[in-house]
């Protein structure tokens, strides 16, 4: 029989073990990245107003660790979801930028007889639309008149959609309309449940939208320092005329993720990182097309794992259904990717932030979805 004091030191010792042992397991806890464009995109996605404080309450519920927002383009719009997630995510870094291209003394970017067409069908079809939905209208109703555009008067155009069709016209027609849309804003927002330190962006060369990497640095139980990465690279804008230095809208999109990687290798060579946001490509999969596969296969020559493609029965996160979208695939272009994870690290995916809405305009209830995305989340387990 055991002694009483030899009793009273084993139980003490076993408590200690398991503490231990428990300790240890709460050392380990996985952590949770999304991805989510929230389409603020005032001009361009349909009812960017009446959604945004929905997507607020709806990223205030998340539940994820880190997640890295695209397409808040108005300081009012983060001002908006900062304050409806300032409890659920204290930390946050995002970095205004500007339009470098307005010059008052530069010529008019669209001559009078260029736009006059379409200004004319704009005022005929959109007349009444709300300048927040308009380019659905113009794109629909003025696709041959936009479409015969300069490249100049294009980008013009495309950067000022969400003003009234008189202000966007003039400011065309005059010197200093600008070429980037939002004033040069990138829209990008980094949210986290943990500290965020070593923050700091990085700028690609672009054509009418602002395309930037955030970045910044995390500490997780179980995994040390994470190297954090937020972007949202150039869309195949097919019925906007490509104006810029690269040739098309995939070979500027290749030119930003070899730069990214590049840059990315330089900063994170020995670091666990994640990069997400909504690269606008994405591979073939079993059920899904694909969308510049040949940009995609950038990320994979360069040993990222992406969790959410290589999950089989994972669905679309651009996709038909979406009345925001008007598309005709389904595809995944929002990503969560990680290089140098650590060896055992696994990881679970799932779909997040595409439940169907509804709210009043104009006293009618329209249904719809909080954005013309929807999220990707990605749970990194040690």
């Amino acid at each position: 029989m055991m002694k009483p004091i030899t009793l009273i030191v084993a139980t003490v010792m076993l408590a200690g073990l398991i503490a231990a042992c428990s300790s240890s397991d709460d050392d380990m806890a996985p952590i949770r990245f999304a991805t989510y464009n929230a389409g603020l995109a005032l001009g361009y996605v349909d009812y960017a107003p009446e959604r945004q404080p929905l997507i607020g309450a709806a990223l205030a519920d998340l539940d994820a660790d880190v997640v890295c927002l695209q397409e808040v383009w108005d300081q009012a719009d983060i001002d908006a979801l900062l304050s409806a997630t300032q409890e659920a995510f204290p930390y946050s870094f995002y970095k205004i930028t500007e339009d470098d291209t307005v010059d008052d003394n530069a010529d008019a970017a669209c001559t009078e007889e260029e736009s006059t067409p379409l200004k004319t069908c704009v005022e005929t079809n959109c007349g009444e639309v709300d300048p927040a939905n308009i380019a659905t209208c113009a794109l629909d109703k003025c696709a041959t008149e936009f479409g015969s555009l300069s490249p100049e008067c294009t980008g013009c155009i495309a950067a000022n959609l969400g003003k009234e069709v008189e202000e966007i016209f003039t400011a065309c027609a005059a010197g200093g309309g600008g070429s980037l849309a939002y004033d040069g804003h990138n829209g990008l927002l980094l949210l986290s449940k943990l500290p965020l330190t070593q923050t700091s962006h990085f700028v690609f060369d672009s054509y009418l939208n602002r395309r930037v990497l955030l970045s910044a640095s995390i500490e997780a139980d179980g995994f040390d320092l994470i190297d954090v990465y937020c972007t949202h690279l150039t869309a195949d804008l097919s019925d906007v005329n490509y104006g810029g230095d690269f040739g098309s809208w995939s070979e500027e999109q290749g030119m930003q993720i070899d730069t990214m990687l590049d840059h990315i290798a330089d900063a994170s060579a020995e670091s666990f990182y994640v990069l997400m946001g909504d690269m606008n490509c994405g591979p073939e999969t079993e059920t899904l097309d694909s969308e510049h596969p040949e940009n995609f296969s950038k990320f994979e020559d360069a040993n990222l794992n992406a969790p959410y493609v290589e999950a089989t029965d994972s669905p679309c996160s651009w996709c038909v259904e979406n009345p925001l979208t008007g598309s005709r695939d389904d595809i995944i272009i929002d990503h969560v990717l990680f290089g140098q994870s650590a060896d055992g690290t696994t990881f679970e995916t799932a779909r997040i932030l595409d439940n169907e809405i509804s709210f009043d305009v104009e006293g009618e209830t329209v249904t719809s979805r909080l954005s013309d995305h929807y999220g990707v989340s990605v749970t990194a387990i040690p």
